[in-house]
């Protein structure tokens, strides 16, 4: 893959002049002062998967009060191709600057009143620079309005167009002459490429060119009667940002439609990468909110307007939990991202953030919208995550509940149920709903409070377990299966592989040497209890 430069890329130690507004100053420039720019990221101490590019500037956004991470972060970084970075105060220590310095690198310091987000914007500028098409608006959509950018480059390129993110879900469309086949309005209305696009595109082996090169791809053999469509992938360096598709539309399109679409996704870069912060800033803002209503005692504030989540009839709750064998971070956030795009396809009101690596969906319910149709959301979810993400889920469903004051207890509720789903030895639901879970929660709780007691010290379990000990017998857990069995003698008697008699005799023998009285049902009750606690 080879991108276009950009042209009249700035050098790391002129960054400054470069930027409009002015949003960064010089404070010292190193060996690599004169090295153009090629890219400006954040720093993330917890990224190691970053791809290397040689001449990024770094925004480190730890404060200059830890100088020893700031400079760990920069050794990382430099290793990744940086040749600069942007510090977050007026007045940098001089003791860190000359560490940076030292590496080589180029700092500058953001200006007061310039936020992060407008400094990352404002260098990106400078490093995409490019014009728009010949004497059209392209280039001034304002950054981030992926709507409006569409739209002008519908007009510009002389057909509807569709702009994906790199897992081919629908970001923005044109909407003039945008009545073009059915798989166009497929892909709109279920916000991503149909399946059976993507199959199509994997057979012409035109998939592994859009995420691996930046040629445009001209399908004219597309299914659902497809028309003709190009398929041009938008790369900031070497990372795709996404996928731009232009159909034709009620006209053919021009000869030199290939050409200014090439320039098309040069313009789109700064656009995506824009919408891709805002996207991300808008996603930790409504875990941030969900999260404070979910702990428990604290006090509702303004988050249920945040999420668009007041005048609904009530409030169900989703607990997501991966299996043991998938890695947690990754698989978390995959989850996260799913049950959004889901959830919104399909018009559900909800909000979903992870807390460890449990993943929570809150979800405003309707007055249509009952506890059946709850869980089969859940059923679908979690169908939905095996086939598309291969990730195994168990689902605790709790709901609904009328107010947002019981937000906290839908938590509570989701947890009890998720801890029986992931320590119980016996088979429990994977999708499973408090109100059905219910016995076994109480069950447990009650365990949790016994297991303080050491309920095995009863006198006459005490006796049983000693016996076992000295004798190499198993009169205890003959004891457990049997009143697992309500006393079924042919069923207990076949499960521990025992004649009728033989299990009549000991259990007999169980009794005398113990002095339980099986017939006594709070005592028959209590064994139970206490010996399937044990079995766990």
């Amino acid at each position: 893959m080879s991108a276009t430069p950009p042209r009249e890329r700035p050098t790391v130690g002129g960054l400054a002049d470069f930027c409009q507004p002015r949003v960064l100053s010089l404070v010292a420039t190193g060996i690599h002062g004169a090295h153009a720019v090629s890219d400006i990221r954040i720093a993330d101490a917890t990224d190691t998967s970053t791809p290397q590019q040689d001449g990024v500037v770094v925004l480190m956004t730890l404060p200059v009060s830890r100088p020893d991470e700031i400079l760990d972060l920069a050794d990382k970084e430099i290793a990744c191709g940086c040749i600069g970075v942007v510090l977050d105060a007026p007045e940098p220590p001089p003791s860190l600057v000359g560490g940076l310095v030292e590496r080589g690198l180029t700092v500058h310091r953001r200006r007061r009143g310039a936020g992060w987000l407008q400094v990352a914007d404002a260098v990106r500028a400078a490093t995409h620079r490019t014009e728009p098409l010949e004497g059209e608006l392209i280039g001034t959509i304002p950054r981030g309005d992926l709507k409006g950018f569409a739209e002008a480059l519908g007009e510009m390129l002389g057909g509807p167009v569709t702009l994906e993110d790199v897992d081919f879900r629908v970001l923005a469309f044109s909407t003039k002459d945008a009545a073009v086949d059915t798989g166009r309005d497929t892909a709109i209305l279920g916000g991503r490429m149909p399946e059976v696009w993507r199959a199509h595109l994997e057979r012409e082996g035109a998939l592994e060119t859009l995420l691996t090169s930046d040629r445009t791809v001209d399908i004219t053999n597309g299914p659902l009667n497809a028309r003709r469509r190009l398929l041009k992938s938008i790369w900031d360096g070497n990372r795709p940002l996404g996928i731009m598709w232009l159909a034709e539309g009620s006209t053919s399109l021009s000869g030199d439609v290939v050409e200014r679409l090439d320039r098309a996704a040069r313009i789109a870069v700064p656009h995506f990468l824009h919408h891709q912060e805002e996207t991300r800033d808008r996603r930790a803002d409504q875990h941030r909110k969900l999260r404070r209503l979910l702990e428990p005692g604290r006090p509702l504030g303004d988050e249920l307007d945040d999420l668009e989540m007041t005048s609904c009839h009530g409030f169900a709750l989703l607990a997501l939990r991966a299996s043991a064998g998938d890695a947690a971070g990754r698989t978390t956030t995959r989850i996260v991202e799913s049950v959004d795009l889901y959830c919104l396809s399909y018009a559900w009101r909800t909000a979903t953030a992870a807390v460890s690596s449990t993943v929570y969906t809150l979800i405003a319910l309707d007055g249509e919208r009952d506890r059946a149709q709850i869980m089969a959301l859940a059923t679908r979810l979690a169908g939905y995550l095996q086939q598309h993400q291969q990730v195994d889920v168990a689902v605790s469903v709790a709901g609904p509940l009328p107010d947002a004051a019981s937000i906290a207890t839908l938590r509570s509720r989701c947890d009890a149920v998720t801890a029986l789903q992931r320590q119980r030895a016996d088979p429990v639901q994977r999708i499973l709903h408090y109100r059905d879970a219910f016995p076994l929660v109480v069950l447990d709780a009650l365990g949790e409070t016994a297991d303080e007691l050491d309920p095995l010290n009863y006198y006459k379990l005490d006796r049983i377990v000693r016996h076992d000990d000295r004798r190499g017998t198993d009169y205890l857990a003959t004891l457990a299966t049997y009143l697992r069995d309500s006393g079924n003698v042919a069923a207990s008697a076949e499960r521990l592989g025992l004649h009728h008699t033989t299990l009549r005799y000991r259990m007999k023998r169980i009794e005398e040497l113990s002095g339980l009285d099986l017939d006594d049902p709070d005592e028959r009750l209590f064994c139970q209890f206490v010996l399937r606690r044990v079995a766990r």
